[in-house]
């Protein structure tokens, strides 16, 4: 009877395990053969700014973005640790460290203890790690990546983070933290003796010696130590997608790690402004093409996963408009600051409009002469509006909201949403991200697929 026992034992446990190994195989297939693992993050980038994007820009009904191509999509939820609507630091510490934190906290977990993020644990198990933003590299989402703070806004100590790093490619936007945590120190020359080289220029880039350790920066930034936006662009200019091929071209022949972020998709939500939404969208995604063609020549071990961290503006899809006016549409860079000019010398609402009108914004119907000037007159009586967001002017945001109705487009608010975002996959393991699941799933997935996980 005992000898019976014994058997009945270990026969239930080997069903068991069998019944476990079934059930892993069937909701998580993996060969570890996979040695390139591309991660594209759309700041903001809900589901109807990247309809907005291939509508203004389609030629056909057929033509769409690279990502919206791939066989494989999925759905994630951001809500973060202490809010239904996370921010943009807690949502990259989900997706680069597999746990929620609460909004503001990068690479923490809500109690303050340092959480790895994957290109940490990727980076010591010999895998390279590039990672490019089109904002500050110091900003929430990239710092994710490689950072440990309480506050996201503590860009001196982040900024020094980023030049200890033993990672192999920054590149993009600067270092809004470049001051350091006083006054004599300066992270980007911390960064050049802890042995980055540092490129400026396209000639600078593309002459980079193999295996050097790159920290890459346009020549021109803007606000926030950012890339200029993608519709102002100058033909000297280094876009997202250059910095993409930089850094696959720095890190091939090994297994690299490369996230990539649109990081100004979220500002020009914030701004409720529709095409510097589309155009950097339009931008982002021409970055995920370099990886699309990386694919095509290596299918056996790579893997490109595109998502967002959260939704920004509400934007919402109109029964009426035409998107594709927005590739002939222009609102001239200036407007905003001639606006605050011409309230100084309380100027009338036919010159505004006018002004309006020389700024890119032609051919205005009567209505929308009329919501102008309801707009003017609000600015200059100095009426409180709750409506605007941050400094804006009232008539340029009247302005961005004709060419988002002319478009068939509204956005409902200044801030991020709780809607879950798309993921997009393609390539070695692309399958496992299908489904619906929260934002920390995407780290433990791909780790599980590199071999490093759980």
């Amino acid at each position: 009877n005992f000898c019976q026992l014994i058997k009945i034992y270990q026969l239930t446990m080997l069903i068991n395990y069998m019944k476990l190994h079934f059930a892993l195989e069937c909701s998580f297939s993996a060969d570890f053969s996979l040695r390139h693992v591309f991660l594209f993050i759309g700041d903001g980038m809900g589901e109807i700014q990247i309809h907005a994007t291939q509508e203004a820009f389609a030629e056909s009904p057929d033509d769409k973005l690279s990502f919206q191509k791939f066989p494989v999509k999925g759905w994630q939820r951001t809500a973060s640790a202490n809010a239904k609507i996370t921010d943009s630091a807690a949502a990259a510490t989900a997706m680069a460290c597999g746990f929620r934190t609460n909004n503001g906290m990068l690479g923490m977990d809500p109690d303050g203890n340092a959480v790895p993020p994957i290109t940490s644990i990727a980076h010591q198990n010999g895998w390279k790690i590039g990672i490019i933003s089109s904002v500050s590299l110091d900003h929430a989402t990239p710092a994710g990546f490689y950072a440990h703070d309480e506050s996201r806004g503590n860009y001196g100590a982040i900024a020094q983070m980023l030049a200890d790093s033993l990672f192999e490619f920054f590149g993009g936007g600067g270092l809004s933290g470049q001051k350091g945590l006083d006054s004599k120190e300066d992270n980007l020359q911390r960064a050049i003796r802890k042995g980055f080289t540092v490129a400026r220029t396209r000639e600078q880039l593309e002459s980079l010696p193999k295996g050097s350790r790159i920290l890459a920066m346009n020549h021109r930034l803007v606000g926030g130590a950012s890339l200029p936006w993608a519709i102002e662009s100058k033909p000297d200019d280094i876009r997202l997608a250059e910095f993409t091929a930089a850094a696959v071209k720095q890190l091939s022949g090994s297994p690299f790690f490369i996230m990539v972020e649109g990081g100004k998709i979220d500002w020009a939500c914030h701004d409720n402004d529709l095409l510097n939404t589309v155009y950097d969208t339009r931008d982002f995604d021409a970055a995920v093409q370099v990886a699309v063609d990386f694919l095509a020549e290596n299918p056996d071990d790579t893997l490109i996963v595109v998502t967002a961290d959260h939704e920004t503006g509400g934007l919402k899809k109109l029964d009426t408009g035409d998107p594709s006016v927005m590739g002939s549409i222009r609102i001239k860079h200036g407007l905003q600051e001639e606006l605050k000019k011409l309230k100084v010398l309380k100027a009338d609402t036919s010159k505004i409009l006018d002004t309006v009108k020389e700024y890119g914004l032609g051919n205005l119907s009567e209505d929308e002469e009329k919501q102008i000037a309801k707009a003017w007159s609000q600015d200059i009586s100095g009426e409180e509006n709750k409506n605007l967001y941050g400094n804006l002017s009232p008539v340029l945001l009247e302005s961005r909201r004709i060419v988002a109705a002319r478009a068939g487009f509204k956005y409902t608010s200044f801030d991020h949403t709780a809607v879950d975002v798309p993921v997009f996959a393609i390539g070695k393991g692309a399958e496992n991200f299908s489904g619906t699941y929260d934002n920390t799933e995407i780290p433990r997935r791909l780790l599980n697929l590199m071999g490093l996980g759980p």
